[in-house]
This record gives C-alpha cells, structure tokens and sequence, in this order.
C-alpha cells in the first residue's frame, strides 16, 4: 500500500489501528506521530500517560491532546489511543466517541494495543463490528519506510518504529553527516544538536519553572521521566532509566543543556542553517517536515 492509498483509506469514518507491540503500560504513544503525519489533529488517551510527578503535561511529538469527558462533536480527525487494560478496568471507556454527532472533516480512528480490542459493552471485537476498516500499526509503519525508500531515504534506527524519532535521526544525519543507529545513541547525542526537534521536548521537560537555564529533575521524576519514555520508546527498564538518569546528570552539570536560548545560540546553528537553505526547494514530505523543523529553530 503507497501512501496516497493510505491516506485515501484513513478517510473512512471508522479506523481501528492495533499495535500489538504495545503493551499496557509501554509503548502506547509510539504510532502517534505517524497518525499525526497521516492527518489526524486531535488526539485523545489517559492523561496521566503525559504527565511526570505531578499535574502538569508533556509530549515528545507535539500535538492537540483533549480529554475525552470533554468531547461532545467529532468536527476534526481525531484519534483515541487506549488499551484493553484501560478500557476494562477504567471509567472512561472510548464507547461514546463511536456514537457523538459529527461535523465538518470529523472522523474517528482508535489506536489499541490488542487485535481483538473490545469496547466495554460490546458484543463482539471492534474489527468484527460494522463499517469497521482495520489495519496494523506495522502495515502503516511499512508504507512510511517504502515512501521514504522511493525518496532515497532510509529508517537509520534498527530498535524504534516511532516515525518521530526516525526522522529526528535523518535531520541528525542530514545536519552532521553522522549517524546514529540506535535510539539510545540517538539520545545519547541530543545534548549536543538542539536543532533537532526532540531537543526541544526535553528543554519543555527541563524548564517546568520557566527560568532561563534548565534544572535537573527530583529522584521521583527522573523515575516517572523513564516510564514516560518507555510509552513512545522501545526500550526495557534498564534502558530507560539509564539514558533518563544521563539526560537528567547532563543537566545538573550544565543549565545550558536543555535550555531553550540554547537552541538558538549553538555552534551547529550554521550547520543547520545551511541544511535548510539545501532543503528549501525539494517536494518530498519528509523533506518539507525537516525544513519545518529548522525553520523553527530559534524562533
């Protein structure tokens, strides 16, 4: 399936999307980046999937979160990201969002961890259920990696399909002329190329009060940082709390890491700049995302 055929079929009114890689406390938020890619602009899951020690809310894609007690119309593309543990056990079943009155462009995919996912209520699994189109979160990871393909691009990372790290990993490539194959050397590297986007996400993590230079988080967030992580990363405990403590260490030792004037004043600005300028005429989506990106930097 290209990628136009894709994105005609996301169309349909009703998607179900399964990641059977996802589990119910990691990786649920590694397909939204690639929902998001695909058009989808409000995204709805339990809060606390966002959330550090306390109330407030990060992301490491940004996008458009809304909770769902607070939806009443569909009048955008909108996808619900859960689990069956969730949808079980928990009061805010995703069932009213298959049934609220809908307006404009608004149509629904649901993103879930289990092929046979069920509603609460249902009578049989939501890909048995009428007007339902299903597809695998690896079937739409596959399609990105052949459009990529065509462009002459490849997924430098052998251990994460989330679509925003790859292409955070190709700007990387593109800027430096290395390369990183891990997600984990990819972190191991951002403290020193705050061009990139994921950069930015920490120095939202890294600056909760606002001040001019980073601060290092507490021992309970460094903690809740690493099962925030493993939601959109694939990786095991050991990993994620390894690389976390690294970031948070980085920070204790310079409050420039993660710091957001950081972004703008660097000595890979010049680089990043003339990646832009090279990207500024090319068509390809990937191609125009990454010029986005740059442009954005220091803004």
């Amino acid at each position: 399936m290209g990628l136009d055929a894709l994105r005609y079929w996301l169309q349909q009114d009703h998607v179900f999307i399964y990641d059977s890689s996802a589990t119910r406390s990691h990786r649920q938020l590694r397909a939204l980046p690639a929902m998001s890619y695909l058009g989808y602009e409000v995204f709805t899951y339990p809060k606390k999937w966002s959330q550090l020690a306390g109330t407030n809310t990060y992301t490491l894609f940004g996008h458009s979160h809304t909770h769902i007690e607070n939806m009443d119309t569909l009048d955008a593309p909108t996808c619900v990201i859960t689990n069956q543990n969730y949808e079980e056990h928990t009061p805010h079943s995703i069932a009213m969002l298959r049934t609220i009155p809908r307006t404009g462009d608004g149509r629904l995919a649901i993103c879930a961890d289990q092929r046979k996912f069920q509603i609460q209520g249902a009578k049989r699994p939501l890909r048995d259920q009428h007007n339902v189109i299903t597809r695998s979160y690896q079937e739409i990871y596959d399609t990105f990696e052949e459009h990529y393909t065509e462009a002459g691009y490849t997924m430098p990372l052998s251990d994460t399909r989330n679509l925003f790290l790859q292409d955070n990993a190709i700007l990387y490539q593109q800027v430096s002329g290395s390369t990183v194959n891990s997600s984990e050397g990819l972190f191991q590297v951002l403290n020193e190329v705050p061009y990139l986007p994921l950069y930015e996400s920490l120095c939202r993590i890294f600056n909760r009060d606002q001040s001019f230079g980073s601060s290092p988080l507490t021992a309970d967030e460094v903690s809740e940082f690493a099962k925030w992580v493993r939601r959109r990363v694939e990786w095991d405990n050991k990993t994620a709390g390894r690389i976390t403590e690294m970031l948070n260490k980085q920070v204790l030792e310079d409050s420039n890491v993660f710091a957001h004037a950081t972004r703008i004043d660097h000595t890979t600005a010049t680089d990043a700049r003339e990646t832009r300028s090279r990207l500024e005429s090319r068509s390809h989506t990937l191609e125009r995302r990454l010029y986005r990106w740059l442009e954005e930097v220091g803004r």
